[in-house]
């Protein structure tokens, strides 16, 4: 992924290409939750503007490999592009 300030701290994101790689796009504005398996029988969970209440989000950043549901704000499809991680 591109090294936005914003994905460091959970994928923080917003419709437009982020400033440091213009090959991504941020969509912020639209994500209400993130979700992940964390494979251990358990779900986690990350929500957009609640990072300073305690015990609300369970990851801060997304690692690459692991599956994420994103629940949007939108209705339709809605893209995603990030710059493939090393």
């Amino acid at each position: 992924m591109g090294r936005d300030r914003r994905h460091q701290r959970g994928q923080r994101t917003e419709r437009h290409r982020t400033p440091d790689n213009p090959a991504t796009n941020n969509i912020f504005s639209s994500v209400t939750a993130m979700f992940r398996w964390n494979g251990g029988q358990k779900w986690e969970a990350y929500f957009p503007g609640s990072e300073g209440v305690p015990g609300v989000n369970d990851f801060s950043t997304l690692s690459k490999g692991q599956a994420y549901w994103i629940a949007t704000s939108t209705s339709g499809s809605i893209v995603w592009t990030v710059a493939q991680g090393k």
